[in-house]
């Protein structure tokens, strides 16, 4: 009944302001079919005042885009008036009334209200939206203005922020176009433009026709490498700008043409051909004998002048150069002190022997300790035992190397660095050991020699020999 009571005092008003009767259309969204036609008035014979309408509860999903407006322009005054009734969805597909979209100014979800409409044909039709105060609602909607109302007149200046302006793409500028309008562009070209404001000349952009003739351009910006030629050059060139060469060398030209020096000629080798006339290699000719015997050397004589003479004494010369020392020559007093090593002389010039009698005799038997101190730098290499009394033969007697720390020496002839020979041997029997490893001694070790045996009886000479590492 409100509603009702609101429509009835909304034609009843308007009328009255009008002072006159309009013409009258009604408009079912609901029955007019899928919407996607636009809705078409007559603005001259069919209706002036316009109600459109839904039934039913909840909102009306448009099929499709859906709008009334007229197909005629208006006249200068001429009013249009609509009262909006009704549910419309949002969605992919608009409502429009008079070109204006009904999305956010629906009606109600859960209750019905109107939204009265007014269009004013001014050059343009200037449109005016209001909303009920039904409870619930409590408001009234700002009237919508139409695209191109707003003239450049009627706007305060400095009153648009930027804010107002449409979205600008980042980088891109506002420039005036062929239409005198401003318009978006990119920054292309020779210039580039950051978010900031701050411009760049873009690589390789400048070319010779944008430099002025009276740019004072310094002279670290030119590439001249490779750029003046020998024909720019007028006259000579002086000797000071010329690269800087060798010092104190000969200046020669090189296979190519280039100035450069001589490594194996300087101002020295180059003094010596003071004086020199005419072609050098000719006044050398002359100058040298180019006769030598085989095998001669020239010396210089008593008149400094070079002599070929044949080379004898304790040093001989092939013809290749190669010099031998005479067999016989070498005398003691030429070898300085100290300068021949063990390693210089024959094998058997740098082995040491040491030579020694063990007794199993009474009062030797068990187990004997020996120490022998080994003055040099050497190498235990081998061992020798020959009995000069018969062993016992109970039980085998048995000697015992170890080195300067009282490792068993190891190697063949050896185990756990025993050397034992067999009990009941006769005399002259031979028994030998070639020790390989734990067998190395400093000057001042000690070679540690034990001798065991359980019954008394026999006798044996021990012969160690060495090898030289000082």
């Amino acid at each position: 009944m409100k509603r009702i009571l609101f429509i009835i005092l909304l034609l009843v008003s308007v009328a009255i302001n009008a002072q006159e009767f309009w013409d009258y259309r009604s408009i079912n969204v609901t029955t007019t079919g899928t919407p996607g036609v636009a809705e078409d008035i007559n603005l001259l014979s069919d209706a002036d005042f316009i109600y459109v309408f839904t039934v039913g509860v909840g909102q009306i999903a448009l099929g499709a885009n859906w709008d009334i407006k007229p197909t005629d322009p208006g006249t200068p005054g001429q009013v249009i008036r609509i009262l909006y009734d009704g549910y419309i969805a949002p969605g992919v597909h608009t409502f429009e009334i008079m070109d204006q979209e009904f999305t956010n100014v629906q009606c109600g979800l859960t209750e019905r209200n109107q939204i009265y409409i007014e269009a004013v044909w001014v050059s343009r039709w200037m449109v005016y939206m209001f909303q009920s105060l039904d409870p619930g609602v409590g408001w009234i909607e700002d009237p919508m203005i139409v695209d191109g109302a707003i003239l450049t007149a009627a706007i305060e200046d400095e009153a648009v922020t930027l804010a107002k302006l449409e979205d600008l793409t980042l980088g891109n500028i506002l420039i005036g176009s062929g239409m005198n309008r401003p318009e978006e562009q990119t920054i292309t070209g020779d210039i580039g433009l950051n978010i900031s404001g701050v411009t760049n000349i873009v690589g390789y952009a400048i070319h010779n026709s944008h430099i002025n003739n009276s740019a004072a351009i310094a002279y670290g910006k030119l590439a001249l490498t490779g750029a003046i030629l020998n024909a720019d050059l007028a006259g000579s060139v002086a000797l000071d700008k010329l690269a800087t060469l060798a010092v104190s060398m000969a200046v020669v030209t090189d296979g190519t043409g280039e100035i450069t020096t001589d490594a194996g000629v300087d101002v020295t080798e180059l003094g010596h051909l003071d004086g020199v006339t005419g072609p050098i290699q000719a006044q050398l000719d002359d100058r040298t004998d180019l006769t030598l015997t085989n095998t001669y050397v020239y010396v210089g004589d008593g008149s400094n002048d070079a002599a070929g003479v044949d080379m004898t004494g304790d040093i001989d010369i092939d013809n290749t150069g190669v010099t031998t020392i005479q067999s016989g020559a070498v005398e003691s007093t030429m070898i300085l002190d100290g300068t021949i090593i063990p390693s210089n002389l024959s094998t058997d010039l740098q082995t040491e022997m040491i030579t020694f009698t063990l007794s199993f005799e009474t009062g030797y038997t068990g187990t004997q300790n020996y120490k022998i101190k080994i003055p040099y730098d050497a190498n235990l290499i081998y061992i020798y035992t020959c009995v000069t009394k018969a062993i016992e033969a109970t039980n085998v007697a048995e000697i015992y190397f170890q080195d300067n720390a009282g490792n068993n020496v190891a190697g063949s002839g050896l185990v756990a660095g025993i050397l034992t020979i067999a009990a009941a041997s006769v005399q002259g029997t031979v028994d030998e050991a070639e020790p390989n490893s734990i067998n190395v001694f400093v000057a001042g070790n000690i070679l540690q020699i034990s001798s065991k045996k359980t019954n008394a009886g026999g006798e044996v000479i021990v012969t160690l020999i060495f090898e030289r590492q000082d």
